[in-house]
């Protein structure tokens, strides 16, 4: 189940919240877990990804891959 981001109007806290796609995209709103309300936005967060560092975003072939040439 995925994990959505928002952010209180009202109190300004910031909070996750586990809920199905089906109820997101029916538009269930969360309340704020610090005050109540239920003036909330979705917030926007970055996430952390973690490669291999082979892959330079350019298309090679295998054999050129191996040998650190891309094209």
């Amino acid at each position: 189940m995925p994990t959505y981001d928002y952010a209180c109007q009202a109190c300004e806290a910031r909070f996750e919240v586990r809920m199905s796609i089906t109820a997101y995209s029916e538009g269930a709103k969360p309340v704020c877990e610090k005050c109540g309300s239920g003036d909330v936005t979705r917030a926007f967060t970055s996430v952390n990804v973690i490669t291999s560092g082979r892959s330079s975003g350019s298309a090679c072939n295998p054999a050129a891959c191996e040998r650190g040439k891309f094209t």
